[in-house]
């Protein structure tokens, strides 16, 4: 009888003192998407200097389709002369913001806070042409709280087909 005790008393000691299992993702505190919104705000108003100072020197911008910047400059270089030689406007509505903590990510990112938003654009080029299109962008911060990657998933076609030359 004592040998049983004993081993319920190890048994229960035992499972008390094992690690508690991280989920694999959880919520985090809200202000990320406040962080993010204003951000997306910036680049709608075309107001590049508040849209990049929460971005670390060497953030990256990625799209789905594999094209991709490196660092803060090449952000800000891309950016300005996107909004000002050919995005005339951007607006978004519908949009549905996530904030979590990726604690066990896929290989291809860091663990850490992620901010997921989904959202209807309404793009007007410079050239007159306009397009509607849903995007979802990820903005993944480092635990300084600023923006080390950004990717948006976006369908390519539209902007291409926007941008073409009209054919008179």
């Amino acid at each position: 009888m004592k040998k049983i005790i004993i081993l319920l008393i190890c048994g229960a000691l035992g499972a008390c003192n094992q690690a508690k299992e991280v989920a694999p993702i959880e919520l985090v505190d809200p202000k990320y998407v406040g962080f993010s919104k204003d951000i997306l705000t910036a680049l709608c108003k075309g107001d590049i200097d508040k849209f990049i100072a929460p971005y670390t020197e060497n953030a990256t911008y990625r799209w789905n389709y594999g094209d991709s910047l490196v660092g803060r400059q090449a952000i800000i270089d891309y950016w300005k002369a996107r909004r000002s030689e050919v995005i005339d406007t951007i607006t978004f509505k519908n949009e549905s913001w996530l904030a979590i903590r990726a604690n066990k990510p896929p290989a291809h990112l860091k663990p850490g806070v992620y901010v997921l938003s989904w959202a209807d654009f309404t793009i007007t080029y410079t050239n007159g042409s306009t397009i509607d299109m849903n995007i979802h962008t990820v903005f993944g911060y480092d635990n300084n709280d600023k923006v080390a990657i950004t990717v948006q998933y976006l369908d390519r076609s539209l902007i291409e087909n926007a941008l073409k030359p009209s054919e008179k």
